[in-house]
């Protein structure tokens, strides 16, 4: 599958043994993998901490990226840049704190064959969604549309024009990578999933991760100290992504219609004659 899909596995050089853990288990699958040296927040570079946009969250009145939220955005960045300049048409890109279940590979074979149809399929995910089905793949799961962000970046599939979109819109940054990747209406991703999800977060790993470390708390503590302007203009920005989600929401109800019609002509195409 190696000269169809690329899977990429972004790790710390200071984690060891989740880099062990994701060697073990993609042998078992029989998946070659490249390493991304992930680029660790503790000993970010000028250039790195240039490419924050600090202001734009001061204006959101959301606290600040950790280093740690920093680091792990660049370092899927960086895991695009070298997808991208490979020149396979798609691959998969995993944190080194995940499960693989054993429908992996053959789900990989089922949606690298329908490339030109996504930007981005997430096959891992932190919530669940309403979603509108599409077709079914191998081992009983199926590819669907998400109605809303699945949260977390442990695990995606991404072509080459979601790597270019990608690229395209993080030269600089001011969100967590899994926000920015769930606000397709920015980016005009195009994001479908597997349900469900073939990759899980991992068990041992669970909670011990630095990404988001004080997010939410964080944010928090910047409501309560924010004043009744910053409130107000708060709420004016809610009610201005939500119009934009429910457009990009009804364009994504238009749009499964249309790949739903591509899939069962290809399928039909497929098909042995006299079926």
């Amino acid at each position: 599958m190696s000269d169809i899909l690329s899977v990429f596995v972004i790790n710390l050089a200071r984690s060891g043994d989740r880099y062990e853990h994701m060697q073990a288990q993609l042998a078992a699958t029989g998946l070659a993998f490249q390493k991304i040296d992930a680029i660790d927040g503790r000993s970010l570079s000028a250039r790195d901490r240039q490419r924050y946009r600090s202001q734009d969250r001061e204006n959101r009145n959301d606290a600040g990226l950790t280093a740690s939220e920093i680091g792990c955005f660049l370092s899927h960045r960086l895991a695009w840049e070298t997808f991208y300049a490979s020149g396979a048409p798609c691959a998969l890109v995993l944190e080194d704190d995940v499960h693989l279940d054993r429908t992996l590979p053959s789900l990989l074979k089922d949606i690298s064959r329908l490339s030109d149809l996504y930007d981005l399929v997430r096959v891992g995910g932190a919530r669940r969604r309403i979603f509108v089905p599409l077709a079914g793949l191998s081992g009983g799961h199926r590819l669907v549309y998400l109605l809303g962000g699945p949260s977390s970046a442990y695990a995606y599939v991404i072509s080459r024009t979601g790597a270019h979109k990608l690229l395209d819109n993080s030269e600089y940054i001011s969100d967590q990578v899994d926000v920015f990747m769930d606000h397709y209406w920015k980016t005009k991703l195009r994001v479908l999933a597997v349900q469900p999800y073939p990759v899980t977060a991992h068990v041992s790993f669970a909670g011990a991760s630095t990404i988001g470390d004080g997010r939410y708390e964080g944010d928090r503590a910047a409501r309560q100290a924010e004043t009744a302007l910053n409130s107000g203009l708060r709420r004016a920005r809610r009610i201005q992504r939500s119009s934009m989600k429910y457009i990009w929401g009804v364009r994504i109800l238009v749009e499964s219609v249309r790949l739903r019609a591509i899939l069962f002509f290809r399928r039909r195409r497929q098909a042995p004659a006299g079926e």
